[in-house]
């Protein structure tokens, strides 16, 4: 009999295929906490299916929460009544309840014992008397992008009723159900298509942005306070929008760092002028990780639960963020650009193979088009990146497991002729004109367009 291997979430599955080996060399750690795995900043991992048990939950918080972690837990959790002892360790380090999370708790007060005894502990908070942290709608609107972030989750959300009014216009009537879902999911993928077809499922719903509410919070709190956080949910959607949004976060940061070593040294990045007055270069992966400033870090965690908590399953997303993001989160509240080095020109880093094969990191400064979406106003490579469905992480190579190393002599950065800076090799030229045209070509397509107006 065959043994069956391990099975992903579709969001895991995503993340998985559109990863790449390569790029920095390791030693493998030898000290890693009970319960733990490696964690390297800005590198979004995650994990098959796994067998759980609620006390074998209980027992990972106990033993490898760091002090002060605070806990999300999602509405999709308290409904499935856990284990009350599950639900106290989360409260010995701190709950989180989001303003949309309240509203959703208050009809339970009368519901059951369970209910009732959260409840409890929910108006024990204004006694000092739990871990229970209610957070205010102020709270959550003063966290430094949480507008921006907020709005481009929710954005795969409204694609899907913004399609179905676009595909109504085109065929003189609403289409069925079954024909949404379908057209959804060919338009947005697999990822996307489940969340626009939720968008449309709750378009009457008041509270249907609760979801990326509790993600954006949780995200910017740890980054803001330090501490970890842990978002826990049976909700298949929050576990994408959370890797969606730490994987956008990550892009920016990386932007603003190569953005920041132009702005001090045009000349070190031997820059190419492209067409439409477009700035491009290239860097080797590896010059990447030397851009992070060394300082604190954090962790922020999203555990998928699955099935019951009798026959408990768990997934895990999970990435190392550097508190100087909060320099990144900044910018983006005051401009929502990436940098503000560049006399108003942004920059935007996509992570790729080149032609020979190594990991770089692919940079274009330039000035971005705004779209209006209803009453919002986005740049149109934001609302592109919020759709895709690739998400490119790189793994490192571990020494002794590949040979995935970088040639570092190999690269695009050549000498020109004497008193000249350095320049492309015509072959790096072209390599990344024929990117640029391909993500163009790409975006251009129906699957995972923007849907919006020029503004």
């Amino acid at each position: 009999m065959r043994k069956q291997g391990p099975t992903f979430t579709p969001t895991a599955r995503a993340i998985r295929n559109a990863a790449l080996v390569g790029g920095i060399r390791l030693d493998a750690p030898n000290n890693i906490p009970a319960y733990r795995a490696p964690a390297l900043p800005l590198l979004l991992q995650t994990t098959p299916k796994l067998r759980s048990h609620p006390e074998l939950l209980r027992l990972q918080f106990q033993i490898s929460a760091w002090p002060g972690t605070l806990f999300f837990l999602d509405t999709s959790f308290f409904s499935r009544k856990p284990p009350w002892y599950l639900v106290a360790e989360c409260l010995r380090h701190g709950v989180c309840i989001t303003p949309s999370l309240l509203g959703e708790l208050r009809p339970w007060c009368q519901d059951s014992p369970f209910r009732e005894l959260l409840w409890s502990e929910v108006q024990g908070q204004n006694k000092g008397k739990t871990g229970i942290h209610l957070l205010s709608s102020q709270f959550t609107r003063a966290l430094p992008a949480f507008g921006h972030y907020h709005s481009l989750l929710t954005y795969r959300k409204q694609v899907g009723l913004l399609a179905i009014k676009q595909m109504a216009l085109e065929n003189g009537g609403m289409p069925c159900d079954e024909d949404v879902r379908v057209h959804l999911q060919r338009r947005f993928g697999t990822r996307g298509g489940a969340l626009a077809m939720k968008g449309w499922v709750d378009r009457g719903n008041q509270n249907r942005f609760a979801d990326e509410e509790l993600v954006v919070c949780s995200v910017l709190t740890a980054i803001k306070t330090g501490r970890e956080v842990v978002v826990i949910t049976f909700d298949n959607d929050i576990f994408d929008q959370f890797s969606k949004l730490v994987h956008l976060v990550s892009d920016d940061y990386w932007s603003m760092l190569v953005a920041e070593r132009y702005a001090e040294d045009p000349r070190s990045c031997a820059p190419c002028h492209l067409p439409d007055n477009l700035i491009g270069f290239k860097l080797p992966y590896w010059e990447m990780w030397d851009l992070i400033r060394p300082g604190p870090f954090t962790n922020a965690y999203c555990i998928l639960l699955g099935n019951n908590f009798q026959q408990l399953r768990q997934s895990f997303s999970q990435i190392n963020i550097p508190l100087d993001v909060a320099r990144l989160l900044r910018v983006k509240a005051e401009s929502g650009k990436n940098t503000d080095q560049l006399g108003g020109r942004n920059c935007r880093v996509s992570i790729g193979e080149s032609c020979r094969k190594s990991v770089v990191a692919v940079a274009i400064i330039s000035f971005e088009q705004k779209l209006r979406v209803d009453h919002n106003i986005y740049y149109a490579d934001d609302l592109w990146a919020a759709l895709r469905e690739d998400d490119v992480t790189v793994f490192p190579s571990i020494v002794g497991h590949d040979d995935s190393e970088i040639a570092r002599d190999r690269e695009i950065l050549l000498a020109g002729n004497p008193g000249d800076p350095l320049h492309m090799s015509p072959r790096a030229v072209s390599h990344l004109q024929r990117q640029r045209q391909q993500r163009h070509k790409k975006s251009q397509r129906e699957f995972c367009q923007p849907i919006a107006e020029l503004f």
